[in-house]
């Protein structure tokens, strides 16, 4: 358990990759590095409360996250962030001005069942599950959505069914 009651700017690159046995980490940054938690396969939740920028397989292998809040702060979220977190069920998106630069999604989770925007967000992001390999069924929930962003859930082959909500004006 790694616990720091001040906030940090950046959780550098590399921070605790690799750090198996790491349960819980208590300390928020407003850029957490590349590969920062990647490994950490006992890591139950990640300390992104403060986030605005997360860099590029930061939590990459993370299997124990079965479920990752994007704050209203965030804002960018590079490749594959995300990638082999084979528990991460469900994600909620607070951020409504979210974008992923370099159009390749967060990563792989193929266990994906449901991914819930914020009432006042409109637009689901652009690639933010491209390439996820969603497998199964997979439900968007938000009820001030209204468009999909483009490439959105593009290449998940494996992905039988997705709900969308009612209201939306543009896919």
């Amino acid at each position: 358990k790694v616990t720091y009651t001040q906030p940090f700017e950046t959780i550098g690159d590399d921070a605790f990759n690799g750090c198996a046995d790491l349960t819980e980490c208590a300390v928020n940054a407003v850029l957490v590095g590349a590969n920062a938690f990647a490994g950490c396969v006992k890591l139950t939740a990640a300390p992104i409360a403060s986030a605005e920028v997360i860099r590029e397989n930061a939590f990459s292998g993370c299997t124990s996250l079965s479920e990752v809040t994007f704050p209203k702060s965030l804002r960018e979220i590079s490749a594959n962030a995300f990638d082999g977190c084979s528990g991460l069920k469900k994600i909620v998106c607070e951020a409504a001005k979210l974008t992923i630069p370099d159009k390749k999604g967060i990563g792989r989770v193929p266990a994906l069942e449901e991914i819930f925007f914020a009432n006042d967000i409109n637009e689901v992001p652009a690639y933010i599950l491209c390439g996820a390999g969603i497998e199964g069924v997979l439900a968007v929930k938000g009820s001030g959505l209204t468009t999909l962003g483009t490439g959105a859930f593009s290449m998940n082959v494996g992905m039988r069914s997705i709900t969308l909500p009612d209201r939306l004006e543009a896919i």
